[in-house]
């Protein structure tokens, strides 16, 4: 079949069909970018933030300090959407320093991007900056 004038002609057969070939083709790392699930929750108010850490006290809970305007967060947030599809064990959230800076300060960021992991309500560790591989083996670390 023909089809004139890129996707925006195509059926939806089509495209469907060209992303599941793209999508099965293409590295998995890569894959995860093109997903649109995540499972992090965005926290639009400290007692949000306070209430999502009381209710996930009993397992492990990455904390993602953000700002809008940091271009290494842009970098490493898909990445952290695609740890929170492959560890459904774990709480992932999201604060925008920005929006929420009292608890910031009070979590102590000075820079971002900021990831504070709290184990059964403890802080246990902290990354400052964007570093992927340490981000994956704290999560696969302190999610058992």
């Amino acid at each position: 079949r023909r089809v004139h004038g890129g996707f925006l002609n195509c059926s939806i057969f089509s495209t469907m069909s060209f992303l599941s070939r793209t999508l099965t083709s293409t590295p998995k790392l890569f894959r995860s970018f093109a997903s649109t699930a995540s499972r992090v929750r965005m926290m639009k108010s400290a007692d949000e933030y306070r209430q999502t850490l009381d209710a996930a006290k009993d397992k492990l809970a990455v904390v993602y300090f953000t700002a809008s305007w940091c271009p290494p967060c842009r970098q490493i947030s898909p990445i952290y959407d695609n740890l929170s599809q492959e560890n459904p064990s774990v709480e992932f959230l999201k604060v925008d320093v920005d929006e929420l800076d009292d608890v910031a300060q009070s979590a102590g960021v000075q820079a971002m991007p900021t990831f504070v992991f709290k184990n059964k309500g403890n802080n246990v560790d902290k990354i400052v900056g964007a570093d992927p591989k340490k981000l994956k083996q704290l999560v696969d670390q302190y999610k058992s």
